[in-house]
């Protein structure tokens, strides 16, 4: 009989050991520091989990989340909380990537036309960046602030009057880094198969307190820089328009 009892006994104390009947507490995590001996039976996988869980639940909580508490419920209770949880989080990152891969599919997709449309451009005109020059202050002239101007040199190698051509140039030092880039907008005609000299008209104003695009590019030497023009849209005197896609 005694024997029959003892064995009772152990099999209850077993039964109670079990790391999924620990009842969590107000401080879960560090409960799990201080009672490690307790929660040393659990595999190491659900230990990350049951960590990564309650951080988790005590971020969301902090934060307003409408969470449920592990507080007053048992390990075994929480792990089930836990794994749905971590099924979830798998889910959002599939989610996630699916959305990434996306959207750098969709830019190669605008950059490959991009190119393309500006290629086709290139092919009607070609425009070569000659030099740039900053113009002084000039108060009769009403010019309050220096001014960036750069010239250019534009070939219509077209059948068809060109009408407007809209862009970027680019500069890059000798080593090939970039020092700054500008949209350039050429609203004037150009006869086909003629080339004229332009600049940028009334050019860009400089701050003295800036160090921008327009002041990188105005402050450098021309010996030191390369620019280069890339077309993005043109519009021709009969109405056909090539755009690059943004």
């Amino acid at each position: 009989m005694k024997k029959h009892i003892l064995t009772a006994i152990v099999v209850v104390l077993t039964a109670c050991s079990s790391p999924n009947d620990i009842i969590l507490g107000p401080e879960p995590l560090q409960q799990m520091a201080e009672q490690g001996d307790k929660f040393k039976s659990m595999s190491e996988d659900d230990r990350k989990l049951l960590v990564a869980y309650l951080t988790a639940n005590r971020i969301g909580k902090a934060f307003g989340a409408d969470v449920q508490s592990p507080v007053g419920r048992t390990v075994g209770e929480v792990m089930k909380d836990a794994h749905a949880w971590k099924e979830k989080v798998k889910a959002a990152e599939v989610t996630e990537k699916k959305k990434a891969d996306e959207a750098l599919a969709l830019k190669a997709k605008i950059e490959a036309e991009r190119k393309a449309i500006s290629a086709r451009i290139e092919a009607m005109v070609t425009i070569s960046v000659l030099n740039k020059h900053v113009l002084s202050k000039n108060y009769d002239l009403g010019r309050y602030n220096e001014l960036l101007m750069i010239s250019y040199a534009l070939e219509n190698k077209s059948q068809k009057k060109i009408k407007q051509i809209k862009g970027i140039v680019s500069f890059v030092d000798a080593t090939g880094d970039p020092v700054g880039e500008l949209h350039v907008d050429f609203d004037q005609p150009i006869k086909a198969g003629a080339t004229i000299m332009t600049d940028t008209g009334s050019g860009w104003r400089t701050n003295q307190f800036s160090n921008g695009n327009i002041e990188k590019i105005a402050n450098r030497e021309n010996s030191s820089m390369t620019g280069k023009f890339t077309p993005l849209s043109i519009a021709f005197d009969d109405g056909e328009v090539l755009r690059a896609p943004e």
